[in-house]
């Protein structure tokens, strides 16, 4: 559809791309209207969870919980200023490492909490259950997601490495996410010069079922292709001996274009014996390129063609 007008799509960078950028975050414009306590606790997490269909709680939705279900969760004002007032010196401890400047108490849901920069400051036994729990809310996201997400309402020392190191500890996350892990550590290879006629890439197809009007029957191919050209032939073998693929490979190439300098191909049997002879016999045998055991990829050209085939 795009197609159809023409469309020029163009490559925006990151940091350009402000608009996007904007909408992916969250809204940090201070509320005009007061907002109970409870009520953005679960906006905030709804946002977090990018789900424009669920629905804003009631102010009340905290109130009706019990003492059980607030334990529950990890990240309730009521839970976490219990869990400050167990630590007896929590406030010295970070006036000690703020000052006076950045430590001050915030009131949520009638529950004076202890804050950092205006971030509401989690006791240690709190800490690894609110990673836990938004992990598993917010669907398993990366490390850097969790971290940015937790610090915009909640402070402790360490959080990011705590981040870092539940998600690289998680078993779904492990199991389900891709890893874009190269092996080796091998310098990136310019890219060849191809010239039309100066090589050819050779790869056998088959057996394969085809259906013609007299019946079914195996077929049994070799494909020749000109990697700077795209040029692509293919002749029907009656077997994968050395000695048909070399007459084949004679008669359908060698014999009608120009003579290519480099030869592409696996380490099949059927580029042995006769088919390496014939190569020698045209002066090409220098120029005989095999790929290496389980590497499709080096004779990719032909490979890719006996796929689509």
């Amino acid at each position: 559809m795009l197609e159809e007008h023409g469309a020029k799509f163009v490559h925006i960078r990151g940091e350009d791309n402000v608009v996007a950028d904007a909408l992916s975050r969250l809204d940090k414009e201070e509320q005009d209207v007061a907002i109970p306590a409870g009520k953005l606790m679960v906006m905030c997490l709804t946002r977090m969870d990018h789900n424009e269909g669920l629905e804003e709680p009631s102010p009340h939705c905290f109130a009706s919980l019990t003492d059980e279900e607030l334990e529950r969760f990890p990240m309730s004002p009521p839970l976490i200023g219990k869990e400050q007032r167990k630590i007896a010196d929590f406030r010295q401890q970070l006036l000690k490492a703020h000052g006076d400047s950045k430590v001050t108490v915030r009131t949520l849901e009638n529950v004076p909490l202890l804050c950092v920069n205006s971030k509401v400051a989690v006791p240690p036994p709190l800490n690894n259950r609110i990673v836990k729990w938004c992990h598993g809310c917010l669907k398993h996201p990366g490390e850097t997601r969790m971290h940015q997400t937790l610090a915009q309402t909640f402070y402790w020392p360490g959080m990011k490495a705590q981040c870092e190191h539940h998600v690289k500890h998680c078993s779904i996350c492990q199991l389900c996410k891709k890893h874009n892990t190269k092996c080796g550590k091998l310098p990136q290879k310019d890219v060849e010069k191809s010239e039309p006629w100066s090589r050819v890439n050779v790869d056998l197809i088959g057996p394969l079922n085809v259906r013609a009007q007299n019946g079914r029957f195996k077929l049994n191919a070799l494909t020749m292709i000109d990697p700077a050209t795209g040029w692509f032939e293919i002749v029907q073998l009656k077997d994968t001996t050395a000695a048909t693929v070399a007459a084949a490979f004679d008669d359908t190439w060698l014999s009608r274009y120009p003579r290519p300098q480099f030869i592409g191909m696996d380490g099949g049997s059927e580029n042995k014996a006769e088919f390496r002879q014939t190569i020698i016999n045209y002066g090409l045998g220098p120029g005989m390129k095999r790929s290496t055991t389980h590497n499709p990829q080096a004779n990719s050209v032909a490979e890719r063609q006996g796929r689509g085939g």
